[in-house]
């Protein structure tokens, strides 16, 4: 099973995917924690909403373990997406499946899908992120057959197995965590000098007995048969090394997906859309929230905090349009 498939099928059950209208109050691109949060804010405002996407839970769903979520505990991430999920369902919102590409205006905003156009009076982007690839020869070929990116992943394949992790942040200090409860050995090598994760997963990195860490290293290609076998490794010094290993975890950041929007709205050279401390943009009828933004600290309950602001943004725009008098949000108002 795909590493995509997997998050799917762990948050969503098929009879939820509506073909619905093709016009809606409100869109949603992206079904992360952003996205699902604007969506359960949104339907409750009275409003039609959408959500489009083909990565429903996003990050969240990829997580394997949530400490950091306030009121969960420890939590897996899929069960806290399939949480949002379920209330976004209960609250009314349609969702659709599907990636958005384009988008136009005439009068209304158009949304060009692959499998579809939808019609909105209001739009949210909440697209996420994608993990980034190392670039390495072999790592496309080998994706899906050893090759895969840290999230959710099951340790149970990597019993008795030397694991190669990539990166040296959060995402990949968990991973070779968890790659050590079955691996036979694990090793982690990151490009630069020194690990950027919490000390709280350092902690844990260095407590594990079969985790070696390597810095000033990059991995030059992942080499084998039909699976992985080993990978090429080259040290700051140019000095290369042949490892065998059974399985390779990448986990060297993100990517952005709103570049479909960009044409409409601003955004950094990088990709992410540029929005104020309301989640609005350059544009009065469109919104963002999340990772696929400028606001800084990118953890799931920040984006899920940002979500519900930018609905409460885009209902209040529309209550704007349509000459009704806005619901006050905040405590302590009447």
């Amino acid at each position: 099973m795909s590493h995509s498939t997997y998050k799917i099928k762990c948050v969503l059950n098929p009879h939820h995917i509506v073909d619905g209208d093709s016009c809606y109050d409100i869109c949603i691109v992206g079904a992360g924690a952003a996205g699902l949060s604007a969506g359960i804010f949104a339907a409750r405002r009275g409003y039609t909403v959408g959500i489009i996407s083909t990565d429903y839970g996003g990050q969240t769903a990829s997580t394997a373990e949530i400490e950091n979520y306030p009121g969960c505990g420890k939590v897996e991430g899929p069960d806290l997406a399939r949480a949002f999920f379920r209330e976004a369902v209960g609250f009314g919102c349609s969702f659709i499946s599907d990636r958005i590409n384009g988008i136009t205006r005439n009068g209304t905003i158009m949304l060009e899908g692959v499998q579809g156009q939808y019609r909105c009076r209001a739009l949210i982007v909440a697209t996420g992120k994608s993990p980034r690839r190392l670039g390495a020869a072999g790592e496309q070929e080998f994706f899906g057959h050893g090759v895969q990116y840290a999230g959710a992943f099951d340790p149970e394949p990597f019993r008795g197995c030397h694991v190669l992790v990539v990166g040296g942040g959060n995402s990949a200090l968990d991973a070779a965590v968890r790659a050590a409860l079955s691996a036979s050995q694990v090793t982690l090598v990151h490009r630069r000098d020194q690990l950027s994760g919490e000390r709280i997963l350092q902690d844990r990195l260095h407590a594990a007995q079969n985790i070696s860490v390597r810095l000033d290293t990059t991995v030059a290609a992942i080499e084998g048969g039909t699976r992985v076998e080993s990978a090429r490794v080259m040290d700051s010094y140019g000095a290369e090394q042949v490892i065998s290993v059974g399985a390779v975890i990448v986990a060297v950041g993100f990517e952005m997906r709103s570049g479909w929007v960009c044409g409409a709205v601003s955004c950094t050279e990088d990709g992410r859309v540029r929005i104020d401390d309301s989640c609005h943009t350059s544009a009065e009828d469109i919104f963002a929230a999340g990772d696929c933004t400028t606001v800084p600290f990118q953890q799931i309950v920040i984006s899920a905090g940002e979500g519900a602001k930018a609905a409460l943004s885009a209902t209040r725009y529309l209550d704007g349009k349509d000459g009704k008098r806005s619901i006050r949000t905040d405590w302590g108002y009447v």
